[in-house]
């Protein structure tokens, strides 16, 4: 058949047809198309492509009638030109069949001779299945395309009569009537280049151009990966910033708009630097050298990726840090961050590659079908073996300082692999480091993303309005209503309604990824630098130092604005302090959680963690006891007490969502005093609380700084803010009738840590002091989820045996009863279920009741309680200590009829009759003694377990050692304020006035070194007391660092010495207690027999007798 017949039996029942073989140009057999054109209503249009090559040029046929349109001539990557054509109905299957470059280039289907044999695979694994791609490009001796097949539901593949050459000939259909004749199978182009012409000549061009490094020669060489799952690439950015200081850390924050992921060597941080180094909407990681200044690792984690860490590592041959990167749908990431000195020993640089390939296999096992990217700075390290026994790639293909390549990439994603001059470039260098950035990212730009906000627009005509409609308001409609959980339900309707009237709750849409706050110069600069730095022009260096100083500039005018022209100690100069400083936590949303080894969804995240809380009852039975009926005079309110309290309303904390703003009720106070009022006599006259105010609505606090488990979320209940003013009344009808517990010393006013440590401290001291003690015991007992173990059931028998009236105790049991729960976690929310047992942690009843449910905890026995915080001590006898072994200072004795283990015996069956848990393992015993390393043996046993012998514990915040120095104490708020003082040191770089940093300073370190003073500052030995005050010369000294005398600075700042604001608050406490007969702590006032006659009469200060020097330097001894 003639080529001519051929077009006309085709176009006669065809649309559209492409024709591969019509010889235009150059032919024996050329096509008459003159001829053609005279077919009645077929209109020709010819394609020309590859005009360069001698490759036959293929036609295009349109049957008249069809719409169609010519785009744009663009030109591809390899020079080829071609038209498309597009309509509503072939738009779809055109662009597949066509070659696509860039976001607005299609091109036509092009023929290639059939000596073309290129067999590779697609990003989607599939491979051709003719020996001869018809469709595709050529170049020299390899093809720049790879053969891909479609499977759509639009085309369908069947063989037709095959040729005596071998070559298969089919037919593309499709249901619109398109269809495509040619000798060769029919496939779709993918625009991907091929690795082995690319790399090759690459690797050619460079050779001449530059040295290269061995590990970079041999790896531009390698053949291309097989395919392996990859997912959506993250904008990742790679730097040796040489130190991060806040000048760097403040162009990483302009640049943090732009990636996802940045992986910092060479950081230089040290733990107490960190929380200054943070950025909004990022987690930093870190790995620190700590034997060594320099060093160091980082990375910058976008909140919304879940992310976990892997494995951190430091040593002296390397610092290392690895994470991954999750998603439930699809494989993992692993991320990790390599700094490797220079000039190490060969011993030295073979650890660090056997870390690398040891943990790179680990993982492996770990994160099957996981992609791995690694960056570093490797220096002069040999990273051959990396690439030979793994199956990484190093895809950096230029100089990285100066002309050497030391910050290597090491990765086996296709998309980097495959085309590394597309996705793997070079960028400036941050600051003033002599490295340049490397940045990896896909070819799409992703979206931005926006999360959708609720809030109500409050303006102050808005408050004027709503007072307005409240004062004309009738509230009939609430006070004759008898039952208060209608008067509840009605009062929130009403008040609902009043304010979505006039503040009305919208929806909008606020990106993500805010941009930092800046001024148009930086922003200006910081895009000349770069585009200078793409096209190499010597200028980039100039944008970057005018960046740097335009920077500083802009951080001394916001220092200027928001904290030297602030009044100092007000609430928006503190926030403008933390945020300068870093302490802002800023809400982070994130699209999947870590939980209990499992990767959820916001939504699955609140559903297992309600089901978590609601599990820890277990099957309890609860039976009430019977509650006589008995008639009790009515309780009556006074509206001005109420009125008071709506007053003082803290505006500032968090209600449920479903609650309407609290500080509606707070501005309208005498508006509102007269139904709220109505409300809570009801409520306390009927003993019913109204349902609407027990739904409790959970947001889980993490406890630890990266919680993996349900256990690591402490669960905080917000409510209806009126339900907090009803709790208020409620409690001070309880305490008419619930007698204090002398050993407890929370929630009671007039008492505090200080007072439990001094009464612990005190007594021991007192004790050692007598020459037949040998020691006193303590027992430091943890209770486990103590609030959400109380039985409803068990706290109203307590109450009844209290003689508590009836009412209040069915008050109390219907507050505790039919309460729903739910957990929300940023914009999702679990289902409502109800709670049977506990009491939600944030009531203001919830701490009396449990005051009152550990009232009758070892009664009889020597304790201390602080809340769920119990300790046990005891007096030992030296006639009740037997020594079994002694070995040079060490000796390990028993205790005759030791009552430590009854009193432990009687806490777990005090817990077995309560439904509380004993937490042995965080439960700790400790032996306060003059002796040395003294051991108790046979150790205190919980239910059978042992309990661990310390020599120090941690109690209510203060170190307690066994000999009672407190050195170690002394030491460890030393370094709790490391953090507080490169505050003050980042303040001082952003020019802060010297006024402000002595607010600072007094505001944020001097209550941490004074915290609980009294308890333990009369102890410590002379050597502590001038680490103190050096501490404070230190802190003084980077305010004034012009000024040399200590004694100058303290005049200059007017701040008194350390030591005499401790022995200040030491004797205004027992001040305090010796002029207070009645306070709990009087009894360790010593007498007056006590004082010596000659001290006396010789000194003003007289010295109280005691046997040894611990008592001496106690608290009552040394300031009474």
């Amino acid at each position: 058949m003639s080529v001519n017949s051929l077009i006309f039996n085709s176009v006669a029942s065809d649309d559209l047809a492409f024709y591969t073989d019509c010889h235009l140009v150059d032919s024996r057999d050329p096509v008459d198309m003159t001829e053609l054109t005279k077919f009645e209503g077929f209109p020709i249009q010819s394609i020309v492509s590859n005009s360069r090559s001698q490759f036959i040029r293929p036609k295009l046929i349109l049957k008249s009638g069809t719409k169609a349109e010519l785009m744009k001539r663009v030109p591809s990557n390899d020079g080829h030109y071609g038209h498309a054509i597009t309509n509503n109905v072939w738009k779809h299957v055109v662009y597949n069949s066509c070659h696509a470059q860039g976001r607005d280039s299609l091109h036509g289907v092009h023929y290639a001779p059939r000596s073309i044999n290129h067999r590779g695979p697609s990003h989607d694994g599939y491979y051709g299945d003719a020996p001869v791609t018809g469709t595709s490009h050529a170049l020299g001796n390899a093809s720049n395309h790879r053969v891909r097949y479609i499977p759509t539901s639009d085309i369908n593949f069947f063989e037709s009569n095959t040729k005596s050459n071998n070559s298969c000939h089919s037919v593309v259909q499709t249901g619109s009537g398109l269809s495509c004749i040619s000798d060769h199978d029919v496939y779709a182009i993918e625009p991907v280049i091929s690795p082995h012409y690319d790399r090759l000549n690459d690797y050619r061009t460079q050779i001449h151009t530059r040295p290269v490094r061995k590990s970079y020669r041999r790896t531009l060489a390698r053949a291309p990966l097989p395919p392996k799952p990859c997912t959506t690439l993250p904008r990742v950015f790679g730097s040796n910033v040489r130190s991060l200081t806040k000048t760097k850390h403040a162009e990483l924050l302009q640049m943090s708009v732009d990636y996802d992921i940045m992986m910092i060597t060479e950081s230089w941080l040290k733990p107490h630097k960190r929380s200054a180094f943070n950025i909004p909407n990022f987690t930093l990681h870190c790995v620190d050298r700590s034997n060594k200044r320099a060093g160091g690792v980082c990375m910058y984690v976008r909140s919304s990726m879940a992310v976990s860490v892997v494995k951190e590592f430091t040593s002296d041959s390397m610092s290392a840090l690895w994470i991954a990167v999750h998603n439930p749908q699809k494989p993992a990431t692993i991320y990790g961050t390599i700094y490797h000195p220079p000039n190490l020993t060969r011993a030295t640089c073979d650890k660090t590659i056997d870390h690398m390939i040891s943990t790179i296999s680990e993982l492996a096992s770990k994160y099957p079908n996981a992609n791995t990217v690694i960056y570093g700075d490797f220096n002069d390290l040999n990273t051959n073996p990396i690439t030979e026994m793994t199956n990484l790639s190093q895809i950096v293909w230029f100089p990285t300082r100066q002309n050497n390549t030391l910050d290597l990439v090491f990765t086996d994603i296709p998309e980097l692999v495959n085309s590394p001059k597309r996705t793997c470039l070079s960028a400036p260098n941050v600051g003033n480091s002599d490295h340049s950035s490397i940045t990896l990212s896909s070819q799409v730009k992703p979206k931005p993303k926006y999360v959708t906000v609720r809030k109500r627009i409050i303006t102050e005509k808005a408050k004027i309005a709503i007072t307005k409609s409240l004062y004309h308001q009738s509230w009939e409609q609430v006070t004759e209503e008898p039952d208060p959980d209608r008067k509840a339900i009605r009062f929130q309707e009403i008040m609902t309604s009043v304010i979505d009237q006039h503040c009305p709750v919208k929806s909008t849409r606020a990106p993500l990824d805010k941009a930092p706050i800046t001024t148009p110069l930086i922003t200006k600069l910081r895009r000349a630098k770069i585009k200078a730095y793409k096209r190499s022009c010597p200028s980039w260096k100039y944008f970057g130092g005018h960046l740097k100083v335009e920077i500083h500039k802009f951080q001394q005018k916001q220092a200027d604005n928001n904290i030297n022209n602030v009044t100092a100690g007000s609430k928006r100069w503190w926030n403008n302090v933390r945020s300068v400083t870093g302490e802002t936590k800023a809400s982070k949303y994130v699209n999947y959680v870590n939980l209990d080894d499992r990767w959820l969804d916001p939504q699955a995240f609140c559903s297992q963690l309600n089901e978590y809380y609601l599990s820890i009852a277990g099957d309890i039975t609860i039976e009430f006891p019977e509650i006589p009926a008995m008639e009790n005079p009515a309780i009556t309110v006074d509206e001005l007490d109420v009125y008071k309290i709506l007053k003082n309303i803290n505006t500032n904390k968090a209600t449920h969502t479903d609650d309407y703003p609290s500080w509606v009720t707070k501005n309208n106070a005498d508006l509102l005093s007269e139904p709220i009022t109505n409300i809570i006599t009801s409520i306390l006259n009927t003993g019913r609380f109204p349902i609407i105010w027990k739904r409790a609505q959970i947001k889980p606090l993490p406890k630890t700084t990266n919680p993996k488990t349900s256990k690591d979320y402490r669960p905080i209940s917000l409510l209806y803010h009126l339900s907090k003013i009803v709790e208020l009344f409620i409690k001070k009808e309880l305490s008419k009738f619930t007698p204090s517990d002398p050993h407890q010393y929370a929630y009671t006013q007039g008492t505090g840590t200080t007072n439990a440590l001094v009464q612990l401290m005190s007594t021991a001291s007192k004790a050692l002091d007598d020459q037949c003690t040998y020691g006193v015991q303590c027992l430091f007992i943890d209770f486990s989820k103590a609030f959400d173990l109380m039985k409803p059931d068990t706290l109203a028998r307590k109450l009844l045996d209290m003689d508590v009236p009836v009412p209040l105790v069915r008050l109390v049991i219907n507050f505790l009863s039919h309460r729903t729960q739910c957990v929300k976690f940023q914009d999702s929310q679990s289902g409502v279920k109800p709670s049977r047992i506990g009491v939600p942690q944030g009531t203001i009843l919830g701490p009396a009741l449990w005051n009152v449910y550990v009232s009758d905890l070892c009664r009889h026995d020597p304790v201390v309680k602080y809340a769920d915080d119990t300790t046990i001590y005891d007096i030992v006898p030296k006639t009740s200590v037997v020594t079994t072994e002694k070995s040079g200072r060490n000796r390990q004795i028993t205790i005759v009829n030791n009552t430590m283990q009854s009193a432990a015996d009687s806490a777990v069956g005090w817990c077995d009759a309560t439904n509380q848990k004993i937490n042995a393992a965080k439960t700790q015993y400790m032996l306060l003694t003059l002796q040395l390393n003294t051991t108790v043996s046979p150790p205190i046993t919980i239910k059978g377990e042992e309990i661990t012998q310390t020599k120090s514990a941690k109690l209510l915040g203060v170190i307690i050692d066994e000999h009672l120095s407190f050195s170690t104490h002394t030491q460890s708020i030393i370094e709790k304020t490391r953090s507080a003082v490169h505050g003050l040191l980042t303040l001082k770089r952003h020019s802060v006035q010297p006024t402000s940093l002595v607010k600072f300073y007094q505001a944020r370190i001097v209550p941490i070194l004074t915290y609980a003073a009294p308890a333990w500052y009369c102890y410590i030995p002379q050597y502590c007391k001038e680490q103190l005050e050096r501490h404070q010369s230190l802190c003084l000294r980077l305010i004034f660092p012009t000024i040399s005398s200590y004694t100058e600075r303290l005049e200059t700042s007017k701040v008194p010495r350390l030591n005499d604001v401790l022995e200040n608050l030491c004797t205004k406490y027992v001040a305090k207690v010796v002029s207070d007969s009645s306070h709990r702590l009087y009894h360790h006032v010593p007498p007056k027999q006590s004082i010596h006659r000659h001290s006396a009469r010789l000194s003003d200060k007289p010295i109280l007798k005691s046997r040894t020097a611990l008592l001496s330097k106690s608290l009552f001894h040394a300031f009474a």
